[in-house]
């Protein structure tokens, strides 16, 4: 197997300018990024679920050796079962990287890899589920770039790579709901108003009411609602065309800010008072608190990102707001502020990081 180039010391990863995070999009007040993923397998080898240990490491060393081409001059190639479990958990909470690859990288499984982008905007994990996994993130709603950006990258490696695929199926993947285009569109939302207006299980069960289409918490599947943000994504593959499923999604999304919006609007003039006490005091306990637990400080970051959208609040960066509901997470916490002993001093240490942001920031 080709080597992997030499790693790139972990500050560069630590300190990656987040396109997601760092810009801003279109509706981005309520659409945080948009996401295209597409799933991919290598001709002759098994899927990873049942592949050998030889056969992974032959297909990330192919994979690695694609990457030799000149379009992935600049990129990050890495041997994620070399980095450490701090690291890996970071990537995970910039949505680069899922869960499941974080766990099988942590225990030392063989043949996994990341393969990053300036920007962290491409990326792809080799021997996730699937033998390549490859995401375009964007911020605001912004999927059919985010196609054609993601179409590139996989025409890049499709020059040097045997994809499996099936003229009666389409690309061949290890689970069958991605058989066919293998394509996942989603949409990550925040939706402050239709929480407080005790809506959001509306909103869900009208996703799930349209055939193919999925809701799944700020971290995918299996994580549940936080802070008020879900995931929209669609279910099935098979069938439609990449731009039919990237319509799809779109179009349920649009109703939803729609709806957002209508419940914004409602709140202003119905509630004006209590909205702007809660707003206020949601501010005032992060400017002031000295120990915030993460699923706190993500709630009171929803009402604040919420009070500064309404103008309720003094002008905030929404760059700004989008990096504090990364950084307070564990992993990025340490990595920013040093090792955390427990969970009390990690509360503490959040809770002054946050304050800190937003006395720098202007919301003071």
């Amino acid at each position: 197997m080709t080597g992997f180039p030499p790693p790139p010391d972990p500050s560069v990863l630590r300190s990656l300018d987040m396109e997601w995070i760092r810009d801003e999009g279109h509706l981005s007040h309520v659409v945080v990024s948009s996401r295209i993923r597409v799933a991919r397998n290598l001709r002759g080898y098994r899927f990873p679920p049942g592949a050998d240990p030889d056969e992974l490491q032959r297909v990330l060393g192919e994979v690695v050796e694609a990457t030799a081409d000149s379009w992935f001059k600049g990129w990050h190639v890495v041997d994620s079962t070399r980095m450490s479990g701090l690291d890996l958990q970071m990537l995970v909470e910039k949505h680069l990287i899922s869960p499941h690859h974080f766990r099988a990288s942590a225990e030392r499984a063989p043949g996994r890899g990341v393969i990053l982008g300036p920007r962290g905007t491409l990326v792809a994990m080799v021997n996730e589920e699937d033998h390549l996994r490859m995401q375009c993130l964007l911020p605001g709603l912004d999927l059919e770039r985010g196609w054609m950006l993601l179409s590139a990258m996989d025409d890049a490696f499709e020059q040097r790579l045997s994809y499996a695929f099936s003229d009666a199926l389409g690309y061949l993947t290890a689970c069958p709901s991605n058989l066919g285009t293998a394509l996942r569109a989603s949409v990550m939302l925040h939706l402050p108003a239709l929480g407080l207006m005790n809506q959001m299980e509306t909103v869900k069960q009208m996703i799930a009411g349209q055939v193919g289409l999925a809701v799944r918490g700020m971290f995918g599947e299996g994580t549940g609602v936080g802070g008020n943000l879900l995931q929209i994504s669609n279910q099935i593959s098979l069938g439609p065309t990449e731009e039919d499923l990237i319509e799809k999604v779109k179009s349920i999304t649009l109703r939803i800010v729609d709806q957002e919006a209508a419940a914004r609007d409602q709140l202003r003039r119905e509630f004006a008072p209590q909205l702007a006490d809660k707003v206020w005091r949601c501010l005032g306990i992060l400017r002031h608190a000295q120990v915030v637990p993460a699923g706190e400080a993500l709630e009171l970051l929803s009402m604040v990102r919420l009070g500064v959208d309404l103008e309720i609040l003094p002008v905030m960066p929404r760059p700004t707001l989008n990096e504090l509901l990364v950084s307070i997470f564990p992993a990025s916490l340490a990595v920013l502020e040093g090792e955390v002993s427990d969970s009390l001093q990690g509360d503490m240490i959040r809770a002054r990081r946050i304050r800190q942001e937003l006395a720098e920031k202007g919301t003071v």
